[in-house]
């Protein structure tokens, strides 16, 4: 979901899991680096790549000081700079698997 100044990625569950409807809401525009290369925010094609995401299935995730990474099983891998510089607001992410549990960097 695109929303002004920020978007939100939201996520089935997870069969058998003790997590609902996961959300990644994400201050910092995530680049998208696919087969034809990377996008970022205001280049052509940046939202058709982040909506093909729609129905795409989560491969992994990973956390460093620098950025996050989500990778999709088609390949498509989505960072989100974790910087200061970049940040939009005053943190780049906020992640509730969907219960009152809430992960913020």
């Amino acid at each position: 979901m695109f929303v002004r100044d920020y978007v939100q990625l939201h996520f089935d569950p997870i069969a058998g899991s003790r997590w609902t409807y996961p959300l990644l809401t994400l201050f910092t525009w995530p680049t998208v680096h696919d087969r034809t290369g990377r996008r970022g925010n205001g280049d052509a094609g940046y939202r058709d790549a982040l909506c093909d995401r729609i129905d795409g299935s989560v491969a992994g995730a990973a956390v460093t000081d620098e950025e996050a990474r989500l990778w999709f099983t088609d390949g498509v891998c989505l960072t989100i700079s974790l910087r200061a510089t970049d940040r939009a607001r005053e943190k780049s992410l906020l992640f509730t698997d969907g219960s009152d549990a809430w992960w913020v960097v």
